[in-house]
């Protein structure tokens, strides 16, 4: 829930959410390198990964409909954060534990398997960062244009779409 809030809050005043989304992985990967940094059932390793992995994915609660909807354009939303979210979580959910368990069983240990977690997230959080910035100004960040309206170029000329 604090993640929520702070990336909220944050989210409302920067014209740039790819870093913010960048710091949400980056947290997320170092509660999950807690785990495999300390002993897995200590109670540090335990209380380190509950916050920062808690704090970044509330984050990107928060601000993955954010993104898409910044990046792509609010016609094509819909449609993109329904693909996201069914291919993420069912592809993630279905292959992650499968992928998690054959490593331990491999291994006699998660060792490897937060190692593989941690270095999938700072990935993510490397490609975020560099992610151009499709639009350079947010709505909902300037003044006289209402939230959620964008321009869309119709055959050569700008036109608006909010209405």
């Amino acid at each position: 829930m604090g993640g929520r809030f702070m990336v909220g809050w944050a989210s409302e005043r920067t014209r740039h959410l790819h870093p913010v989304l960048s710091c949400c992985l980056v947290m997320q990967a170092v509660g999950i390198g807690s785990l495999a940094c300390f002993s897995f059932l200590s109670f540090w390793a335990v209380g380190v990964f509950a916050f920062f992995f808690g704090l970044g994915y509330g984050g990107l609660v928060v601000l993955w409909p954010l993104v898409v909807g910044h990046d792509f354009g609010l016609r094509a939303f819909g449609a993109i954060a329904g693909s996201l979210g069914t291919v993420s979580a069912s592809l993630g959910g279905a292959v992650g534990p499968v992928m998690v368990g054959a490593i331990f069983d491999h291994t006699g240990s998660y060792f490897w398997a937060f190692v593989v977690c941690t270095i999938l997230l700072l990935l993510g959080a490397y490609a975020a960062l560099m992610a151009p910035e499709l639009n350079t100004v947010r709505p909902g960040l300037t003044s006289g244009q209402a939230v959620g309206s964008e321009r869309a170029t119709v055959r050569g000329r700008s036109a608006d779409t909010s209405a």
